[in-house]
C-alpha cells in the first residue's frame, strides 16, 4: 500500500492527472472488498488493482470514457449474465465503485499523500478515510492515533463515538448520508526474525510482498548485511540472551524464531514467552521441539503458556528447502493475521481461549 500511494505521489510530481477507483460496497462472488483501489492515466497505464478480470476491466473504461469530465462518480456493476449493468459473470453479487479524478495540480491529494508518506515513515497505525455524498466520494482524510483525523478538502467532524466504529482492523463502513468508509494502510506491528541463515533470507521478500515488516535480528555480523534480505525493513545486530535493550514487543507484533541452534532458540523463546506479540513460531524438529518444552516446563513455563507456540513453525506442506519452508511460514503468518481481525471483528473487547491463532 505505501508503494501504491508514492506511485501516484510520483504522478502528481510529473504532473500526470488520474482517475482513482475505489470500491465502497460488495457482495457475493465480488473479486475484492470495500477499500481495494486502482489509478487510470489517461493512457489507459494503470497502478493497483480492483480484482482483475471484467470488473478492473469495466473499471478501466469507465474511468477513461469519464476522465475529460474531471469529476466524481459512482458506477454499480453486477456480476450477472443479464440485468442492467451486467457484466456477462455468473458469478452472482455486485460491486460498487467510486470514481474521483485527481487533477496534477490538486494541493489537497499532496497533502493527503504527503501525510501517508509520514505515517509509513514513522511506521503509525494508519487509515484512509473516505467520505461519500450519494454514492459519490466528495472527501478523503487521514487518521492515526496521535495526529487524529485529518480531511483535505472540507472540514468534517466526528465524533468520538463515530471514530470507535471506524477505525478498526478491516476496512468499514458507517452508514449514512454522507457515509464513511476507514481503510486500515498501515500496522505499526513488526514481523521480528531471530536469525539471518538461508530460510530467513528467503523469508523475508515473501512476508514483505503481503505488508508485513520484517525484522532481522542476529549475532553474526556476516548474517546482518541488509542486502541479504530484499525487502527487510531493518536488521539489528545483537545478544541473543538480552533482546530488550533492541526490541520492545508488543501485540502488535508477530516472532519468528529461526536461528543457528537450539541453545539460542530456547534463549529468545524463554524471553518472548514473556511478550504479548501475537504470533510466536519456531522452526525446529519435533525431537527439539520436546527437548524444548520439557526444558521450558522446568523452568517454569505453564502448559498454556506453550500453547501460544506454533511449532513447527509453518503450514503442513511438506516443505523442504528454504523457500518452500518460506512459502509455509508466510501462509501460516497471513492466515494467524486474518484469524486476528476475524477476531477483532467478532468478538470486541472479548478475551479468546487458547492459542491467539491456532494452527491447522
Amino acid at each position: 500500500m505505501n508503494q501504491f500511494f508514492s506511485m501516484l505521489d510520483h504522478a502528481l510530481d510529473l504532473g500526470r492527472s488520474f482517475v482513482l477507483a475505489v470500491i465502497v460496497s460488495s457482495s457475493g462472488s465480488a473479486p475484492r472488498s470495500s477499500g481495494a483501489k486502482m489509478a487510470v492515466f489517461e493512457n489507459g497505464e494503470t497502478a493497483g488493482t480492483v480484482g482483475g478480470g471484467a470488473v478492473e476491466y469495466a473499471s478501466i473504461r469507465e474511468a477513461l470514457d469519464n476522465f475529460g469530465k474531471k469529476a466524481s462518480w459512482t458506477r454499480t456493476f453486477s456480476l450477472t449474465e443479464k440485468g442492467e449493468n451486467a457484466l456477462n459473470m455468473a458469478c452472482g453479487g455486485q460491486v460498487e465503485v467510486s470514481f474521483v479524478f485527481v487533477d496534477k495540480s490538486d494541493q489537497p491529494f499532496r497533502e493527503l499523500f504527503a501525510r501517508i508518506k509520514k505515517g509509513f515513515n514513522e511506521n503509525q497505525d494508519l487509515w484512509l478515510v473516505t467520505k461519500c455524498d450519494h454514492g459519490a466520494v466528495t472527501d478523503m482524510g487521514v487518521y492515526d492515533p496521535v495526529g487524529g483525523l485529518h480531511f483535505f478538502r472540507k472540514t468534517q467532524y466526528l465524533s468520538e463515538d463515530q471514530q470507535a466504529q471506524l477505525f478498526k482492523s478491516d476496512p468499514t463502513v458507517l452508514p449514512g448520508e454522507p457515509s464513511f468508509m476507514a481503510e486500515p494502510l498501515n500496522d505499526s506491528g513488526y514481523t521480528y526474525i531471530f536469525g539471518g541463515g538461508h530460510v530467513a533470507q528467503a523469508l523475508v521478500p515473501v512476508i514483505a510482498a503481503v505488508d508485513f515488516k520484517p525484522v532481522i535480528y542476529e549475532d553474526r555480523e556476516d548474517f546482518c548485511q541488509p542486502g541479504l534480505f530484499p525487502g527487510v525493513h531493518h536488521v539489528i545486530r545483537g545478544d541473543f540472551g538480552a533482546i530488550k535493550p533492541q526490541v520492545s514487543l508488543t501485540s502488535k507484533d508477530y516472532v519468528v524464531i529461526m536461528t543457528r541452534g537450539h541453545a539460542w532458540d530456547y534463549q529468545v523463546l524463554a524471553q518472548v514467552l514473556k511478550s504479548p506479540s501475537a504470533y510466536i513460531g519456531v522452526m525446529g524438529s519435533r525431537n527439539k521441539i520436546r527437548a524444548t518444552k520439557e526444558r521450558l516446563l522446568a523452568d517454569g513455563f505453564s502448559e498454556e503458556a506453550m500453547e501460544r507456540i506454533h511449532w513447527p513453525i509453518g503450514l503442513a506442506i511438506k516443505a523442504q528447502t528454504p523457500a518452500e519452508i518460506a512459502v509455509s511460514v508466510g501462509a501460516e503468518l497471513i492466515l494467524c493475521r486474518a484469524q486476528l481481525r476475524e477476531a477483532h471483528r467478532s468478538e470486541q473487547g472479548e478475551k479468546r481461549e487458547g492459542r491467539v491463532c491456532p494452527a491447522i
